[in-house]
């Protein structure tokens, strides 16, 4: 049986898993209340009536084939505490561990070893500004505070309902109860997303490295803030903002002339230990997203048809957890974070929605200078006082860690690679995101929806929406702060008042549209607007490749159905051959071997499907090109982007930057062009693997742990490459779609079809825990059902009769 030899598996496993404190290896093995319980209750739904405390009625639960909950109650309220109490059957380890890594909590069930990891976390501030934003929240008797303790209700009562041998497997493994979940759980969760997609602390401090270890002009020229090649989210003939009056500076195009050879930067690298967990990497580029609609004039259906697919970290269990709410006021169907109380990208009987992360600088770090007792830093003409914490990290089966947590009026500080730096970011402010949700989740017309949006703060968010009266449009939602000097890259002085942020960028100054001309919309987490936008949004807008495709191919048809949406979604073609091969069909002087590569790359037309082999060459040649232009020391940890490569290439052939250091000759475009051609040619042959046999699919447990490699899976044949639009950097790809859906407005109500890599359950037991995985890999969705009542669900002999 498939359930035992799992179990037996993960007691060899379990000996060598790197936790410090000792596992509870008895309960893998107990024959009847060991792993087998967990086996047995797989699958086990609770379906029926719920009525928990604090329910002024009783609410129906169903579930689909699928496993999705469909929760109706007759109130809010009521669904939101059934909620709590059906989502915590299915995923309450994970809500635990997302709390825990958002308050800096692991080491006292983890052990010594992820010390670092929660003075890394706690020195975000998160934990500090949850219990700010919980406080203020119950002054002023928000609804997102009542909506969090409604969940908190449902949650107990199901924790309070399980047994020792009932809590999901990872408890057991590690020793011990989950602890009540409160109302501030909630936000401690919510954080944690806003941390994923907003905190960047070690690439700015490798940028800074790199700024100060060059000229500013050739900073200025090879990363520039307009990325060559993007389209703008905001098209160039709806621009709402007074041209003329751009503030934003660009680098211009012309030629590179003598440049200075830069040094190596200083290593800035964050806490030891914490740089390399997935749960201290805040935002990465592979963290994006996509969404896309067309208006009625450019759907086949005539009415509006709204598209997205949110790419982050691909965990099992999944990051998201599908849901269908209806009450008398609402009926909700999307996807959440377990342990927040809403859906957050979702859809009801009126508005549908789909994000992209902005990925504007929501963050700036700034470096103090301390006072000889380090209990003060400069500020103007004078010094300010630290606040001092005491602060305590418990340990498990060690001492507790004794610590001081300092601020300053910018943020918490902390000390990195000698230099003291303070974090100002947006996370650590007064949010009203989760009020926006609720609103958002309840909205039926577009203005409805419009004035939730104005309580967006944290993580700011491209929010594409579909509404009544044929309406798409999409704003660049959230806090973006306005910057005294108008800027705000690396790292920033912070004895200076230039570095404050002096408001945020008013929200219908933000940059929006809504209907445009051309019929249709499309975010790729491209820069939000041109050059020309008066206020600053930030500069490392990397995601060139996936805007020109999107644009093309919406563009290039006049009319969309929602499976073309669909298919765009799956679609896998590289626009880096389109701009890299040219360079090289004409290219002489090639050996015979180079020759038959080079061939093999022109005739390639760009798809990155798992039967292909051209990708596999390409990713060698495109490696190849970058270390061979990118060599100096400089650009150890960080190099400009693809799309300034090839415009160095292309339009500056002889930029000192082409030049190979290791040679004594001077090489311009074409020469690294063969140098790079004829060592790919020696490393992969032609005749060489196919791309689904050497790039797939990893999809890891939630704790990162390698030695819960059974709860992995993968690798899984998977097409893409890095900034296809359905993305696929690397060989083991980790990061990609989590969500896709497509949403058509023609009909009665909203038809909509989904879905994310994993299942229902985080019992890798279940059949739930991994059920959509290869349904996902296959780029099929299900149909996501939203029926009014109950009985809706089943046949007259209580059999499901909603199928994927």
């Amino acid at each position: 049986m498939v359930y035992s030899s799992v179990a037996v598996l993960l007691v060899i496993m379990a000996m060598r898993l790197p936790v410090s404190g000792p596992l509870r290896l008895e309960t893998l093995i107990d024959p009847v209340d060991g792993f087998w319980a967990n086996a047995r209750a797989a699958d086990r739904f609770s379906a029926g009536s719920i009525r928990v405390p604090g329910m002024t009625a009783q609410a129906e639960v169903a579930f689909d084939r699928r496993g999705v909950p469909h929760i109706f109650a007759q109130s809010d309220e009521d669904a939101i505490r059934a909620f709590g109490y059906v989502v915590s059957g299915d995923r309450l380890f994970q809500m635990d561990f997302l709390r825990r890594v958002t308050a800096g909590r692991l080491a006292e069930v983890l052990g010594p070893d992820l010390v670092e990891t929660d003075r890394f976390l706690r020195g975000t501030g998160m934990a500090r500004s949850v219990d700010q934003n919980v406080a203020w929240m119950r002054e002023e008797n928000r609804i997102d505070l009542q909506v969090a303790s409604w969940f908190a209700e449902g949650v107990n009562a199901r924790l309070e309902a399980m047994t020792d041998v009932e809590l999901p497997v990872e408890f057991r493994l590690l020793g011990y109860r989950p602890e009540k979940w409160t109302a501030k759980d909630a936000f401690l969760v919510g954080w944690n997303l806003m941390f994923d997609l907003t905190y960047q602390r070690e690439s700015a401090l490798v940028m800074d490295g790199v700024r100060s270890a060059m000229s500013a002009e050739d900073f200025d020229l090879l990363f520039r803030v307009d990325e060559p090649y993007s389209v703008p989210i905001v098209p160039l003939e709806e621009r709402h903002w007074n041209v003329a009056g751009g503030r934003a500076r660009t680098a211009g195009t012309r030629p590179l002339g003598a440049i200075s050879v830069p040094k190596a930067p200083e290593s800035h690298s964050i806490a030891p230990g914490a740089a390399d967990l997935a749960l201290t990497e805040g935002f990465l580029p592979g963290k994006g997203s996509n969404n896309f609609a067309v208006g009625g004039f450019r759907s086949a259906t005539g009415a509006p048809i709204v598209a997205g697919d949110m790419h982050l970290g691909l965990n099992l269990p999944s990051i998201w957890y599908e849901v269908h709410l209806v009450t008398p006021d609402m009926n909700t169907y999307g996807v959440t974070v377990p342990g927040v109380p809403v859906p957050i990208e979702a859809f009801n009987r009126k508005i549908g929605w789909a994000f992209t992360n902005t990925g504007s600088d929501q963050v700036d770090h700034l470096e103090l200078e301390l006072d000889a007792e380090g209990v003060r830093y400069r500020y103007a003409d004078g010094w300010r006082d630290l606040e001092l914490i005491p602060d305590t990290i418990r340990v498990l089966d060690a001492p507790p860690v004794l610590e001081t947590l300092r601020w300053s009026h910018w943020g918490p500080v902390t000390t990195d690679g000698g230099r003291t730096i303070a974090t100002q970011w947006t996370a650590n402010s007064r949010i009203r995101t989760f009020q926006a949700l609720w609103r958002m989740n309840h909205a039926e017309s577009y203005a409805e929806f419009e004035s939730a949006l104005r309580l967006w703060d944290v993580p700011m968010q491209n929010i594409l929406v579909g509404a009544p009266g044929d309406t798409i449009a999409i704003r660049s939602t959230g806090y973006l702060p306005v910057r005294a000097d108008g800027t705000g890259y690396g790292v920033r002085d912070g004895s200076s008042p230039l570095s404050e942020w002096t408001g945020r960028v008013p929200f219908d100054e933000l940059p929006h549209v809504i209907n445009p001309g051309r019929g249709y919309l499309a975010s790729t987490n491209q820069r939000p607007a041109d050059e020309t936008y008066p206020y600053y949004l930030g500069r490392d807008w990397r995601a060139v490749m996936r805007s020109i495709r999107i644009d093309e191919i919406l563009a290039g048809k006049e009319t969309h159905s929602a499976a073309d949406m669909a298919a765009y979604q799956g679609d896998v073609h590289a626009v880096q051959r389109d701009l890299f091969v040219p360079l090289i069909a004409d290219l002489d002087g090639l050996s015979a071997q180079a020759t038959r590569f080079r061939d093999a790359l022109t005739s390639w037309d760009g798809s990155t499907a798992v039967d292909a082999r051209e990708p596999a060459l390409f990713s060698v040649w495109e490696s190849m090109l970058r270390e061979m232009t990118w060599d100096e020391p400089v650009f150890a940890r960080r190099s400009p982007s693809r799309a300034r490569l090839h415009q160095l290439l292309s339009e500056t052939p002889d930029s000192p930057w082409l030049d190979i250091q290791r040679t004594s000759v001077r090489e311009d475009a074409a020469m690294v062009l063969r140098a790079s051609l004829e060592q790919a040619a020696d490393s992969v042959a032609v005749e060489g693997p196919l791309w689904g046999e050497m790039h797939g699919l990893v999809l890891r447990h939630i704790t990162g742990s390698g030695a819960l490699r059974p709860f992995w899976r993968g690798p899984i044949p998977y097409p893409g490459y890095s900034e296809t639009l359905s993305p696929g950097a690397g060989l083991n790809v980790t990061h990609s779609a989590s969500w896709r859906v497509v949403l058509d407005f023609s009909g009665e109500k909203i038809a909509a079809r989904g879905i994310y890599p994993g299942g229902s359950s985080g019992n890798p037991f279940s059949t739930r825990y991994d059920a959509s995985v290869d349904d996902f890999a296959s780029f099929r969705l299900y149909d996501l059902h939203t029926p009014e009542t109950p009985q809706a669900l089943v046949d007259s002999r209580g059999r499901l009769v909603i199928d994927p």
